[in-house]
């Protein structure tokens, strides 16, 4: 067979058979080199097929099996703790095996490789990997730290993300953002505003009110009216300077420029829900509390003034009519100056019932001055039955009756 490869198929390249039993070797390889001579009378009968040309051939035995000793072919597969199969295949015939290790028989698809090598004994396929697969063992251990590192840190993250959210909220309810975005970079916090409407109000005889109360309680009591005039805020879109003592302070038009007329709209309709808001109010003791509430619109100026717990306040003779506005004005009223009676005529969204107040408010050095006091409102928009109703003698009343109906 192996004369009949080597002439009928007329190879020219060194041709290599085996491994095999060849005594005295067990494991050998035979390689084979046909030999030619270019003389057309020269002739090989190999199993009664005439070759031309054909001489002879040359054979070279190889002891594999110390070939593989030598090449220290299964301690370098067992340093890197691998198992390996190493075969020779051909198409229509069984792979022959060539080497292996000791457990190589565990391998598959899932826990090896095959690698093969065109060589001149065909094709040889070594199929490489690790009984246990390609995972190693701390593999799932690292995962499951990954996954538990990666949580915390998303974890932490997250709550670092809502303190400074919590903390920017913070800041907002202090002061406006543009402020606070001047404050961040170091710049002066300066703004004039030229028509704006302030509101004032301040509880009528706290001094004895509280004066039976301890100062926790005075707190509480002032936490609980304070929380539900700063929904009010939030209702209507004004905005809280400030909280004094007693004193309650806000402000339309500004930090948010709008039209005055809206500004002065919104102010007011604030003011006569806190009016409201007082009627169903009490003190700890079961003391009604009464408020007087003024209302002045003009010019201003608003800054932050001070570093150590800076405030963003208003400033010009705007604030000192609101605060005068208040301090004239009567129990549950809402007293306004003229300016805010001119602008309230022109609301956009709220018809404002509003009564001169006869003896005007004394200023001092500049006399008196026209005041007026807001009676009720209603919407523009309501149908003819419900103004008549409004026109009607006793529905014109003063702040005291209930008006919710009208400022919603």
């Amino acid at each position: 067979m192996i004369t009949t490869d080597l002439f009928i198929n007329s190879k020219d390249e060194f041709s290599i058979k085996g491994p095999g039993n060849l005594l005295p070797i067990e494991d050998a390889i035979c390689g084979h080199l046909a030999i030619w001579k270019d003389d057309p009378s020269t002739s090989v009968n190999v199993h009664g097929t005439e070759v031309p040309k054909a001489w002879g051939f040359v054979m070279n035995f190889l002891n594999w099996g110390l070939l593989k000793d030598r090449s220290n072919i299964y301690q370098r597969f067992a340093d890197f703790d691998l198992e390996f199969e190493l075969s020779r295949v051909s198409e229509g015939a069984e792979p022959t095996l060539l080497a292996e290790s000791s457990n190589s028989k565990l391998l598959d698809d899932s826990n090896s490789v095959v690698i093969e090598t065109e060589t001149m004994n065909g094709v040889w396929q070594n199929r490489v990997g690790t009984v246990n697969g390609w995972e190693p063992a701390w593999y799932l251990p690292a995962i499951i730290g990954v996954a538990v590192a990666s949580f915390l840190f998303a974890l932490l993250t997250a709550s670092t993300l809502v303190k400074g959210e919590l903390h920017r909220n913070l800041l907002y309810k202090v002061m406006p953002r543009r402020a606070i975005a001047k404050l961040h970079r170091g710049q002066t916090v300066l703004e004039k505003f030229n028509l704006v409407t302030i509101f004032f109000s301040d509880i009528i005889g706290f001094t004895s009110i509280t004066g039976n109360m301890n100062p926790i309680q005075v707190m509480k009591m002032l936490n609980e009216l304070y929380t539900e005039l700063d929904k009010l805020v939030e209702k209507h879109q004004v905005y809280k300077v400030e909280t004094v003592g007693d004193s309650y302070m806000v402000v339309g038009g500004a930090p948010d420029r709008v039209p005055a007329p809206l500004a002065a709209e919104r102010v007011a309709l604030f003011a006569i829900d806190a009016i409201e808001l007082v009627k169903n109010f009490s003190a700890k003791d079961g003391d009604q509390i009464f408020i007087r509430a003024g209302l002045a619109s003009g010019p201003t100026v608003a800054g932050v003034v001070g570093s150590a717990m800076p405030r963003y306040c208003f400033f010009g003779d705007t604030v000192n009519l609101a605060s005068t506005m208040e301090r004239t004005s009567k129990k549950m009223k809402i007293q306004v100056a003229e300016i805010t009676y001119r602008l309230l005529q022109d609301a956009p969204n709220i018809n404002f019932q509003l009564k001169k107040r006869s003896e005007g408010v004394d200023f001092g050095d500049k006399g008196l001055q026209n005041a007026y006091w807001v009676d009720f409102a209603y919407k523009r928009d309501l149908d003819a039955k419900a103004k008549e109703r409004l026109d009607e003698p006793m529905q014109f009343v003063d702040i005291e009756a209930n008006v919710s109906e009208y400022s919603a």
